[in-house]
């Protein structure tokens, strides 16, 4: 029989594992059927490996032909660049030289120009982040500062505290809430509003409606004008509409300590409102101010009433 080397090495392997060592003088048959089925399995092996091969075979081939087109096109560049070089240099005609040298010194200048931008702009991207990391420096020693003042109370801050929870038991029957904290952020804050009956410091929802945010806010400037009615602060205040929605009680105290507040005459007040928000008195009448304290009435019953007392347009 004429058997290929791997078809023979494939038989002797067989032989072998049939026949044993030969120390043990052990003989062994083989049948025609078991030889066809190990010569089938020596095919399959070969197809297999045969498609392996071409599958690998085929990969190499295309990255070798990417590898090709990429050196012609390179080819093609430097054919060109080596064109224009031997143009020059063969180019009898001096100042069409000269055109050909200027051209590439500009591109080079241009090159120049755009890289020293470049080395500008780096520059400046790290000054930038230079400055950033000295802001969070300063940042965090504010952060530190305002932690340590806000641990450490005032005499004005007492003061003021006093006040207004005096302001808001005269007007409103409860306690005040007012403190200052740092919040997640790091960022300044307070808390303003008023407490529940019997729990000092837990806020209550009776400051989330807008009538009494309104006359929580005006006692709150109150009391903040009369802690600095001496020193060098503001000394005037304006509020807008702030008996509208109070019951006529509370706008007969809030009144009343307005006027206390300004009798020194160290704070000025400004107060406006519409004559269906006036306070009235036991007998249900308007308790109406005095002209001294009108200084303007609005109506529109012509120009003098207007603001500006300027006609319509």
């Amino acid at each position: 029989w004429l058997v290929s080397p791997c078809l023979s090495s494939f038989f002797k392997a067989e032989t072998n594992r049939f026949i044993g060592p030969l120390s043990r003088w052990q003989t062994t048959i083989n049948f025609p059927n078991q030889l066809k089925k190990k010569y089938d399995d020596l095919v399959d092996f070969n197809r297999r490996v045969t498609r392996e091969r071409g599958a690998a075979l085929r990969a190499r081939f295309k990255i070798l032909e990417q590898e090709e087109q990429a050196l012609l096109d390179r080819k093609v560049d430097l054919d060109r660049k080596r064109s224009l070089k031997l143009r020059t240099l063969r180019s009898t005609d001096t100042f069409e030289k000269f055109k050909i040298l200027q051209k590439d010194l500009s591109e080079q200048r241009a090159q120049l120009v755009y890289l020293e931008e470049q080395r500008k702009r780096v520059q400046q991207v790290a000054e930038v982040a230079r400055k950033m990391r000295e802001s969070e420096r300063d940042r965090g020693r504010v952060v530190d500062e305002i932690k340590a003042l806000v641990e450490a109370e005032t005499p004005i801050y007492r003061r003021f505290q006093s006040i207004f929870n005096s302001y808001c038991q005269r007007i409103l029957n409860h306690d005040a809430v007012f403190y200052f904290r740092v919040n997640s952020n790091n960022n300044f804050d307070y808390e303003i509003g008023l407490s529940l009956p019997g729990k000092t410091g837990v806020a209550s929802s009776l400051s989330d409606g807008t009538s009494y945010k309104k006359l929580i806010c005006a006692l709150f400037d109150l009391a903040l004008l009369k802690v600095y009615e001496n020193a060098p602060f503001f000394h005037f205040v304006y509020h807008d509409g702030v008996m509208e929605g109070l019951d006529n009680r509370k706008k007969r105290e809030l009144l009343a300590l307005i006027r206390e507040t300004i009798g020194d005459r160290n704070i000025q007040y400004i107060m406006t409102l519409i004559k269906s928000d006036l306070p009235r008195d036991d007998e249900d009448q308007a308790i109406e101010f005095s002209d001294e304290e009108i200084v303007l009435r609005l109506h529109d019953e012509g120009s003098e009433g207007r603001l500006f007392k300027m006609a319509e347009f």
